[in-house]
């Protein structure tokens, strides 16, 4: 797969919002330059979630018990990203300069470049026939990629001072009933 292969709507879509770090000199306008950006790294990873849920639910091959695990562990990366992508609190406008700022800039490049690969693996899901032979060859690098993205967003936000949400305790569900959950 060629860079050509890349939607170059999406990845356009997030060099358009890349934020202007020289407005980063009052907090409002520094979150009104992070927040196009942000969006439009989420619209990105939402369509790969989408994707995957839809080849995996479209797909006529019955996917084993470790292909299954392996497109949950997928969908829990993406959701990690998500909640990078939702961090809180106000950006430290005095933390933009000098050594922070070239490692801003450093986590930007990181992340289109991860966004590429993401987009290219993905993309090849598209072209398998088959959704258990893409998990068995691809997914392995995909979950790769997608745990490198969030840790250059976490580095972002560290950067930022901006808190990541807080993960949601795990329900015991067992103790409802079908008809309660419906």
């Amino acid at each position: 797969m060629t860079a050509a292969s890349v939607s170059p709507t999406g990845i356009a879509s997030i060099l358009e919002r890349l934020p202007d770090y020289a407005r980063f000199d009052r907090v409002q306008s520094a979150h009104d330059e992070e927040a196009p950006y942000r969006l439009a790294i989420g619209r990105m990873v939402k369509a790969w979630g989408d994707l995957l849920l839809d080849v995996v639910e479209v797909r006529p091959s019955p996917l084993n018990r470790n292909q299954g695990g392996m497109v949950d562990a997928l969908l829990q990366a993406i959701g990690e990203i998500f909640q990078a992508l939702n961090a809180d609190g106000e950006i430290n406008v005095g933390s933009v300069r000098g050594p922070q700022l070239r490692s801003l800039r450093s986590c930007d490049s990181d992340l289109l470049h991860l966004m590429e690969g993401c987009e290219r693996i993905t993309l090849t899901l598209k072209q398998k026939e088959f959704a258990g032979a893409w998990i068995d060859a691809e997914s392995k690098p995909l979950y790769a990629a997608l745990r490198r993205l969030h840790k250059q967003l976490s580095q972002r936000n560290r950067v930022l001072s901006l808190r990541e949400s807080l993960t949601l305790p795990e329900l015991d569900l067992d103790c409802y009933s079908p008809e309660d959950l419906a």
